[in-house]
């Protein structure tokens, strides 16, 4: 985000910050025309229990009226005020995921979270990152197929050479053929601009900024 767009963002929290403060809620009334409905769609997508997305937004908004948030707002790592909205409605969605399971799914996560350390809102993320990663995939794989290939066997944990030997599965496994091979990957998957990690990492931060989310939030 450039410096002009910060600037506004800053001036806009502080600006609610101190109409909050002094007792005046109308003043979030254009905020919440703005994203109310956006926010919205994101929870029915999120929440375990769609049904819910209602309850939340009303819980969503009244929890920035208070001002707290609002006035925390300092554009920390360039970051929009749109998106530390969409984060505290994240923050939001997983404890209301957590909040509202049945008592069956809360006893496994609960042991779960005692014998893995596998707390919920590290899953949920994870699970985030997960789809984002497989839309991206998914859409590379319509226009560069070959390349969509390679970034999924390096996801997978492939090597080059492992690479090789895959895309040679018809062929005589011979060791000069698949070091060309090897080679010739390693080329296209690292190449500047063209090279297949870049158009993945395109494409994931094309989703990331459609969903409201930056490589920050990606790669925590």
């Amino acid at each position: 985000m450039d410096n002009d767009q910060l600037l506004k963002d800053l001036e806009l929290a502080k600006k609610l910050c101190h109409e909050l403060r002094s007792g005046n809620r109308n003043v979030m009334d254009e905020l919440i025309q703005k994203y109310d409905d956006k926010f919205k769609k994101i929870a029915e997508w999120k929440l375990y229990k769609r049904d819910l997305s209602s309850d939340l937004m009303s819980d969503y908004w009244i929890k920035l009226q208070d001002g707290k948030a609002i006035c925390n707002y300092e554009g920390k790592n360039n970051s929009s005020f749109k998106n530390y909205l969409y984060s505290i409605l994240i923050y939001l969605i997983i404890d209301y995921n957590r909040k509202k399971q049945n008592d069956k799914e809360e006893q496994l996560n609960s042991t779960d979270i005692q014998i893995n350390g596998n707390h919920p809102e590290k899953r949920f993320l994870a699970m985030e990152k997960q789809k984002i990663i497989n839309e991206s995939i998914l859409i590379m794989s319509k226009t560069f197929p070959d390349d969509a290939s390679l970034v999924k066997m390096y996801l997978n944990g492939k090597n080059y050479k492992e690479m090789a030997k895959i895309l040679l599965k018809n062929q005589k496994f011979k060791n000069d053929l698949i070091e060309k091979k090897s080679v010739a990957i390693r080329k296209q998957f690292k190449r500047k601009k063209t090279g297949s990690l870049e158009r993945f990492k395109k494409i994931v931060e094309r989703l990331l900024k459609k969903n409201g989310l930056t490589s920050s939030d990606m790669f925590v």
